[in-house]
């Protein structure tokens, strides 16, 4: 009888064994098929490809902005625009097509070093590892507001950024301060990379100064590293070959409160300053642009059809659970890659304007406002560039997904 009942009990646990080995096979077939394999060769330029001269031919890319030397001055955070505006900047870099000399931290979104994890992890994740970081500045000029002051001044608002680091601040990138700061840490490895010694302004400062017209700046984060590197050389603006910004709001509703986006509300002064400078062009993304291009829960779909890149399996892999977290506003707008598009495929641009602009930073209801007039119609004392008010939504996503899915 104890035979009998062993049989059976072993017969059963075979049966077992073998229904619960088909879901762990399928799960680990499903893992595979997300797999990021990193570049044995971090940016092995492919600019010669079929895929990339089709692409190339599509787009008709701005011959103006090829070759350019690129500083992207961001404050990454996992999966949200900024990271996605990485993955066009990467992808243009390694096809050849701008020269990325290096990317630049800023704060605005979060503290910098959670940005400088976060951005170090991202390039080792998806092999691309002789990137130059820099860490620059979270702190803005006039220095940081008390966050009940904010609300009594200013208002109620959604989204403070930073300031919502604060309390858990450092400014070691390594420490678990900055790691528990980081959007991404239930995803990203923390990094082998290593940041530069020197600052994002002593780097800007250098670049240009090295390639005196041919650097673009593209700045989608708070403006505190570029406005010190004006107030450091007075001649910095005018020798870059021209500055690309993600930030303002002009003719439709803020993010938040009627006049407020985040990277402009964060440091006024720093914005009143950089827009003041000598640019050769100046070129703005508000907020009015990425209303016509929002980002909704099937993002991933998009990727449809197209080759899977480490970029789409990263994407595939870790954003669905990001958006159980996310701000609900990082899951409606796209801003930052719309900048980058706008700059190398001005063709998704339908409306834009040259007009004067300011940002109110004196403390009080109007803080962090963005003001603008008509060309010719301003007071002085106030900024000018080209405001890039709409796009065509269809265009641009096409561009960025056709671009993120080129082959690694």
């Amino acid at each position: 009888m104890i035979k009998k009942y062993s049989a059976l009990l072993g017969a059963f646990l075979t049966a077992m064994s073998f229904s619960l080995a088909q879901p762990m096979e399928i799960a680990e077939a499903a893992q595979e098929s997300t797999k990021i394999v990193a570049p044995k060769a971090p940016f092995v330029y492919k600019k010669d490809s079929p895929s990339w001269q089709a692409f190339c031919q599509k787009y008709k890319l701005n011959p103006e902005a090829k070759g350019k030397r690129v500083i992207m001055d961001c404050d990454l955070t996992y999966l949200n625009d900024d990271f996605f505006a990485l993955m066009e900047v990467l992808k243009l870099h390694q096809y050849g097509f701008i020269k990325l000399e290096g990317i630049s931290i800023v704060g605005a979104n979060n503290i910098v070093a959670a940005c400088t994890f976060e951005t170090l992890s991202t390039l080792e994740a998806l092999g691309y590892r002789d990137i130059p970081v820099y860490m620059g500045t979270d702190k803005p000029l006039k220095g940081f507001k008390n966050p009940e002051e904010i609300k009594k001044n200013v208002g109620k608002l959604g989204y403070l950024g930073t300031y919502m680091h604060l309390g858990n601040y450092t400014k070691d990138w390594k420490s678990k301060a900055a790691r528990e700061n980081a959007k991404g840490i239930d995803f990203l490895t923390p990094s082998t990379l290593e940041v530069e010694d020197k600052d994002a302004t002593t780097f800007m400062l250098e670049t240009v100064k090295k390639y005196p017209g041919e650097v673009q700046i593209i700045s989608l984060g708070g403006l505190m590293n570029v406005a010190n590197a004006i107030k450091k050389d007075t001649s910095f603006a005018e020798n870059c070959a021209g500055i690309m910004i993600m930030g303002g709001v002009f003719d439709t509703p803020g993010e938040m409160l009627n006049k407020i986006e985040i990277n402009w509300w964060y440091d006024p002064a720093a914005v009143n300053i950089v827009s003041n400078a000598k640019w050769k062009k100046i070129m703005i993304l508000p907020h009015d642009a990425a209303t016509y291009c929002r980002k909704d829960l099937n993002f991933v779909d998009k990727y449809a059809g197209k080759y899977e890149s480490n970029i789409v399996k990263l994407v595939k892999r870790d954003l669905p659970k990001a958006q159980t977290y996310m701000p609900e506003t990082a899951l409606e707008f796209f801003w930052d890659p719309i900048a980058v598009a706008a700059l190398v495929y001005p063709e998704i641009i339908t409306k834009k304007e040259v007009r004067h602009f300011a940002v109110q930073e004196n403390w009080g209801y109007g803080y962090g406002n963005t003001f603008h007039w008509p060309e010719g119609q301003a007071p002085s004392g106030v900024g000018k560039g080209e405001i890039i008010l709409a796009v065509d939504g269809k265009k641009f996503y096409d561009f960025m997904t056709d671009l993120h899915t080129l082959e690694d």
